[in-house]
């Protein structure tokens, strides 16, 4: 029996792919997984979408349970250390790619919601952590 040696998925359309067959996944299921339309998932395959930023990216990431920056690039380990949630990468995503003064003002807007939230359910001994924005 010959060894055939498989080379690595080198666009991100192969490395969705790939990852998806690997777990016996339709378009479909990846969709249902990831929030993202099977339209958008069969572009991203195609090649029709070569690059993918911000949510997507994150979203696709979290479903397929790789590290983003793998499947975006191909570089490191596919299996590396992934972030505890999708929401925490996304809203990290999020935030990295607002201007300083829309971070700001976005630190501000959760805060409020953390104060009205945390007014209306504190209760004895459950201490509220206040989060403060940069200056």
């Amino acid at each position: 029996m010959a060894n055939i040696k498989l080379s690595p998925p080198r666009t991100i359309g192969e490395r969705v792919r790939t990852m998806r067959l690997s777990r016996g996944w339709t378009q479909v299921k990846l969709a249902e997984e990831s929030g993202i339309g099977q339209s958008a998932i069969s572009s991203i395959e195609t090649g029709s979408t070569k690059w993918l930023r911000g949510g997507n990216l994150l979203r696709i990431a979290a479903a397929l349970a790789v590290h983003p920056r793998w499947l975006q690039t191909g570089a490191g380990d596919p299996q590396a250390a992934i972030e505890s949630s999708t929401d925490d990468a996304i809203l990290h995503e999020l935030a990295r790619q607002l201007s300083p003064q829309n971070r700001a003002a976005w630190i501000a807007a959760g805060t409020a919601l953390l104060d009205s939230q945390a007014a209306a359910a504190l209760t004895p001994g459950r201490p509220f952590r206040k989060v403060t924005p940069p200056a």
